[in-house]
């Protein structure tokens, strides 16, 4: 009788600190203050125009060459408005194969006039793996592009951890 009860005063107290540990990192991923993009917008012109919030490009993938990625624009309510399939941007840009050179200047091509239409003030990559790295390498040489041929703002290209939104799908 006294073992019983003590297995359940342990196993209570287990369970309320598995809660409180889990209630904590939650609340720790989601007390981020919202993304602050800077000064690099003119305020002035309507299509930067930032006092309602941001328009976010958030790029996600799978590190599995076979399955595409996805990007997509959230804007300043939270709702995604178009979405961009990318299956070909994990490849690298220096290869020897010119057919997967090819296939990933076609993607990031896309993706550059994906951005002079929708004009996010900020390029969200999910932290999946080590390829995280290697996208955003790709996408700061395309916003650098931008900015010199068709005189656009410098974005920033930022790596988020996309545990939350495991956890969220």
């Amino acid at each position: 009788d006294l073992r019983k009860e003590l297995e359940s005063i342990l196993l209570q107290e287990a369970k309320g600190f598995v809660l409180e540990a889990c209630s904590k990192k939650i609340y720790n991923w989601i007390r981020v203050a919202p993304y602050d993009p800077g000064d690099v917008f003119d305020e002035n012109d309507f299509d930067w125009e930032t006092s309602k919030g941001i328009r976010v490009l958030s790029l996600a993938y799978v590190p599995d060459y076979s399955q595409a990625a996805f990007c997509v624009i959230v804007n300043h309510d939270g709702e995604v408005t178009d979405y961009l399939r990318l299956p070909n941007i994990l490849k690298r840009k220096n290869t020897a194969n010119k057919e997967e050179k090819a296939l990933k200047e076609a993607d990031l091509e896309s993706l550059a006039e994906f951005m002079r239409n929708k004009k996010p003030h900020v390029i969200a990559i999910g932290g999946e793996s080590r390829e995280a790295l290697n996208i955003q390498t790709d996408l700061r040489e395309l916003v650098s592009q931008l900015v010199e041929d068709d005189k656009y703002p410098e974005i920033n290209v930022e790596i988020v951890d996309n545990d939350l939104a495991k956890i969220y799908a």
